[in-house]
């Protein structure tokens, strides 16, 4: 009832309790912003982002929801910045908050995220996957592989690697030839991986390597697997910059 009544003040008011040295008034403030949608506060709560700005994890991890609720997709990257967070709860928000936007621009963060310290958001990106199910997943990984990023790049290769779905050994042996190191010992990884399931692509480009030191498999977070339930559509614009050819 307060936040309701709070959400019914003017703009400064709001902006004032959003600035407040006090963190249960910074709290309210908050919850009134995200049930008054008012984009007139997004810059108050942008100069607000951030631990040396927030230094309370669970008003972090609320902030990216409000932002969310306030910019939109066009705040697609500020989410991403919570994947930074040193608070693992406040990631696993971020990832959270991603996912619901159900945009291809969004998901090369989730897919980042698999490689996250903590197995919170780790698990929390898988989730996401799973949801768009392996086909989706090719696309998105084929778009960042194409970036001129090497996070990106990596990510991508990590993903598949990880998940071991058959038809990404085309990808994978693409990725053989990539500038980076480490996303060439990655992707020869994924292809080991393969291997071992019987995937002839996969075997087909090990061989034309030649021998070389058996890669560490990754350990799969528990709860993906790609094959189960229903893909949901995403939106696709482009999400990445290409490589020059």
């Amino acid at each position: 009832k307060i936040t309701a009544e709070l959400a019914k003040e003017s703009i400064p008011v709001l902006a004032a309790k959003l600035n407040s040295s006090n963190a249960h008034v910074r709290a309210s403030a908050l919850r009134a912003t995200a049930i008054r949608r008012e984009k007139l506060l997004l810059p108050v709560l942008l100069d607000r982002l951030g631990p040396a700005q927030e230094p309370d994890p669970e008003l972090r991890a609320i902030q990216v929801r409000v932002l969310a609720i306030l910019g939109g997709k066009d705040q697609v990257k500020g989410v991403a910045g919570f994947l930074e967070d040193p608070d693992p709860e406040c990631r696993t928000a971020a990832l959270d908050v991603l996912a619901q936007y159900r945009d291809v621009a969004a998901f090369p963060f989730i897919v980042r995220a698999l490689q996250d310290r903590d197995p919170r958001p780790q698990q929390k990106a898988a989730a996401a996957l799973i949801k768009v199910g392996p086909v989706n997943i090719l696309k998105i990984c084929e778009l960042m592989m194409q970036s001129d990023r090497p996070w990106s790049r990596d990510a991508a290769v990590f993903c598949l690697a990880l998940t071991g779905i058959p038809d990404s050994a085309r990808l994978l042996e693409e990725s053989l030839k990539d500038p980076d190191e480490v996303v060439r010992k990655k992707a020869r990884m994924g292809l080991e991986k393969l291997a071992d399931k019987g995937v002839p692509a996969a075997k087909a480009a090990l061989a034309k390597e030649g021998a070389a030191p058996r890669s560490a498999t990754p350990e799969l977070p528990p709860v993906v697997q790609l094959e189960s339930g229903p893909a949901e559509d995403i939106a696709s614009p482009e999400p990445v910059k290409r490589r020059a050819a």
